[in-house]
């Protein structure tokens, strides 16, 4: 008895067309692929090995490709523009003006609101670019644009942004073309909200509250020094002057108390029975770039904190923990790397918008980015 051999046709009828765009998109767009992949032999290979009848039905370049991803993000932004228009909240918008790494400056719309169902939802309504001056008409502009696209102007609620100079003129811009579109006046009496006023003056008590606290709490003014960008310069600079000998002193006791420790003077003595292997210099290039190595000066234990916290300020391009991880930091500053103050070890809160400047734009055409990163952020 013999296995029935299906037909070519039968093949191509079984084929799943939309899945397999589906599918290619979301590769696309979730794994940060560049959109070349879709030219790749080995993809095309991978396709036909199961079913070989579908050559014709793939995708093939990159212009097909952006051509699926911007048909689908117009598909997901009216299912978005529907979800926003029926709901239970005002739409809440947080925008952020960065440059990506390929020198393009984006500006990130994102809405927060309770659905019909009270239930929080959030959503990346669009990433355009901000070509020419990044002022806050050219931005208000663009955050426009993005409403009167979902409709939601009329549904507006507050903006969150950060302490950019430009966002007070951008707010006046969005708050003069509101006035004027639908008669609304976000400085009316009607829109003063009490209980924001009366929670911006707690925050800003306790604020006052914890920093005059400072001097008090050696580990903060620990963390501060440690951190390579700051040390003592920082509190020269930003804290008052009276601050300054309590801060320092405080975290030399904690120096003195935690990781002032003793070291050997002179190395352990090597072990009797010497290792069966012994290393030989490779050849004389190795053995001359030894000879002419500069001997570099060694610091003494008990000079470490105050050699390190009166050194110059340097740029770093990571967290204060990440710069004591490589092993030269590590064996320079052997004695506390490894205990640091909490506050250099514990990360920090990041805005929900700033995720996306995680994104790598190589190989991407701007006007295809924002769908893709939208598509990625709804899927």
């Amino acid at each position: 008895m013999f296995a029935s051999i299906p037909t070519p046709d039968s093949l191509r009828q079984v084929f799943n067309r939309q899945a397999y765009n589906e599918a290619v998109i979301g590769l696309l767009t979730r794994r940060r692929t560049p959109f070349s992949a879709v030219e790749w032999n080995e993809l095309k290979d991978l396709a036909l090995a199961c079913n070989p009848t579908i050559g014709d039905q793939l995708i093939t370049s990159r212009r097909q490709a952006m051509r699926h991803i911007a048909e689908n993000h117009v598909f997901y932004r009216d299912q978005i523009k529907g979800k926003l228009a029926i709901a239970s909240s005002p739409i809440h918008i947080s925008t952020d003006l960065w440059t990506s790494p390929h020198r393009h400056a984006l500006l990130a719309v994102c809405a927060q609101w309770v659905d019909q169902d009270y239930q929080l939802q959030k959503a990346l309504l669009g990433l355009p670019e901000c070509r020419g001056n990044h002022s806050g008409e050219r931005q208000a502009d663009l955050i426009i644009s993005i409403l009167e696209t979902f409709g939601i102007m009329p549904k507006f609620g507050y903006h969150t942004g950060d302490n950019a100079t430009s966002n007070d003129t951008c707010l006046e811009s969005i708050a003069r073309r509101l006035k004027e579109n639908l008669n609304q006046h976000y400085s009316a009496p009607e829109t003063r909200d009490e209980r924001m006023l009366h929670a911006i003056d707690m925050g800003w008590f306790i604020m006052n509250k914890y920093y005059t606290m400072t001097e008090d709490v050696p580990v903060y003014s620990a963390a501060l020094l440690l951190d390579p960008s700051k040390r003592d310069a920082y509190i020269k600079q930003n804290w008052p002057d009276e601050w300054y000998d309590n801060a320092i002193g405080g975290a030399q006791a904690i120096w003195e108390e935690e990781y002032n420790i003793e070291l050997p003077t002179k190395p352990p003595a090597a072990p009797s029975a010497a290792p069966d292997f012994v290393e030989h210099e490779s050849n004389k290039l190795a053995q001359l770039a030894r000879n002419m190595k500069v001997k570099t000066a060694v610091l003494r234990c008990e000079d470490d904190f105050m050699t390190f916290i009166t050194a110059q300020p340097i740029e770093i391009d990571s967290t204060p923990l990440q710069w004591w991880l490589p092993m030269h930091v590590r064996k320079h500053w052997k004695d506390y790397y490894h205990e640091l103050p909490l506050p250099t070890t514990t990360p920090q809160l990041r805005d929900e918008i700033r995720r996306l400047d995680e994104y790598d734009l190589l190989a991407r055409e701007l006007d295809v980015v924002s769908p893709s990163m939208i598509l990625d952020e709804i899927i």
